[in-house]
C-alpha cells in the first residue's frame, strides 16, 4: 500500500496543528507505549490463529456495535513535525447507518519556528452511500453539514468494527493468556498484522475524523511506502470474548523510522519517523439510535 500520509501530514501542518502532549517523541527507547499487557495463564486447545478466525467470523455476524477509540499520531521530518491526538465515540448498524463524534487537537511545527496549535471537533454520519460531516475548530460551533458520495458500501467507517476486520483478518495471532474486560472473560492475543493495514487504518481514521475535506489527501503515485524495512517497533493486541468470540478491544502501536534527507542511501524524501497509536473498545447488540441529517 502506498503511504498517503505524506500529503496528509503536510496539509495538517500547514492548515491546523496538534496537542503535542507526551506523544511527540521518535525515541525508540521510549517506544513501549502499550506497556505490559495483563494476561493470566489460560488453558485452551485452540491456537491464536483459530481464536482470531472465530473473532473475524463474529464481526461478519454482528448487526450493531458501539465503540470508543483513542488515536494519536506523531510525524517528524527534516523540515517539519506534527502530532495529532483525538478521542471518538460512535455506533454503527451494519449496512445501514453509522455515527461518530470526535474531539481532538493538532500541533504542527515548521523549521523549528512556526508553531501552530488547534483544537477541533467533528461529527460524522455514514449511510450506505453518503457521508455527512461537520467540523469546528477552537471552540467554535459546529459548521454546516457537507456530504460526499461514499458510505458504508465503500468501507466508509474505518474507525468502527469494519476497521477491526481489515486489521486482523490477515494477521498472525498468539495466545498470551486471559483477562477480564467489563466483567467478561476474554482471550488476550498478540498480533503480527500487516504494516500496510495499520498505516491505512490510522490514516483513513484521521482523514475522516480529524481533517475537513478528506478527499484532498488522496494517494499520490510518487508517495513512499511504509513497509517492514522501515519498522522499529510494532505492538498489537486483540481482546476476544471467550464466549461470544466478539473482539472487545483492539490496541496497537507502530514506530516507523526512515533516513534524513541528504543521506547517501536516502530514497525517502526526508522521512525521518512516524508513530501511530490506536486503542478501540467495542460492545455489541444494543439498538442504534441515529438518523442522518439533512445537508445544509
Amino acid at each position: 500500500m502506498r503511504y498517503a500520509g505524506y500529503a496528509l501530514v503536510v496539509a495538517l501542518v500547514l492548515t491546523a496543528g496538534c496537542i503535542g502532549g507526551d506523544f511527540d517523541t521518535m525515541d525508540p527507547e521510549e517506544a513501549d507505549v502499550l506497556g505490559e499487557v495483563p494476561a493470566e495463564e489460560v488453558e485452551t486447545d485452540e491456537t491464536g490463529d483459530e481464536i482470531l478466525g472465530t473473532a473475524v467470523e463474529s464481526l461478519d455476524e454482528a448487526e450493531t456495535a458501539s465503540f470508543e477509540a483513542e488515536n494519536r499520531m506523531a510525524f517528524d521530518a527534516s523540515l517539519f513535525s506534527m502530532t495529532v491526538s483525538m478521542e471518538s465515540d460512535g455506533e454503527v448498524e451494519t449496512g445501514d447507518i453509522g455515527h461518530v463524534s470526535t474531539d481532538g487537537g493538532m500541533r504542527g511545527e515548521i523549521l523549528g519556528t512556526f508553531d501552530n496549535r488547534t483544537e477541533f471537533e467533528t461529527e460524522t454520519y455514514v449511510t450506505p452511500t453518503t457521508t455527512y460531516k461537520r467540523h469546528a475548530e477552537d471552540g467554535d460551533e459546529l459548521g454546516d453539514w457537507t456530504t460526499t458520495e461514499t458510505g458504508l458500501d465503500d468501507g466508509g467507517l474505518t474507525i468502527g468494527t469494519e476497521g477491526i476486520a481489515s486489521v486482523i483478518e490477515d494477521a498472525d495471532a498468539t495466545v498470551e493468556g486471559a483477562d477480564t474486560v467489563d466483567g467478561d472473560e476474554v482471550y488476550v492475543l498478540s498480533l503480527d498484522p500487516e504494516t500496510e493495514e495499520l498505516t491505512r487504518h490510522t490514516v483513513e481514521i484521521f482523514d475522516a475524523h480529524a481533517v475537513d475535506d478528506a478527499d484532498e489527501f488522496e494517494e499520490d503515485e510518487d508517495d513512499e511506502e511504509v513497509g517492514e524495512d522501515d519498522m522499529t517497533e510494532l505492538e498489537a493486541y486483540l481482546w476476544v470474548d471467550r464466549d461470544t468470540r466478539e473482539p472487545v478491544r483492539l490496541s496497537y502501536y507502530l514506530l516507523a523510522t526512515g533516513v534524513e534527507e541528504g543521506d547517501e542511501e536516502d530514497d525517502s524524501d526526508g522521512f525521518a519517523g512516524m508513530e501511530m497509536y490506536f486503542d478501540g473498545k467495542y460492545s455489541y447488540g444494543e439498538p442504534v439510535d441515529a438518523e442522518p441529517p439533512e445537508a445544509d
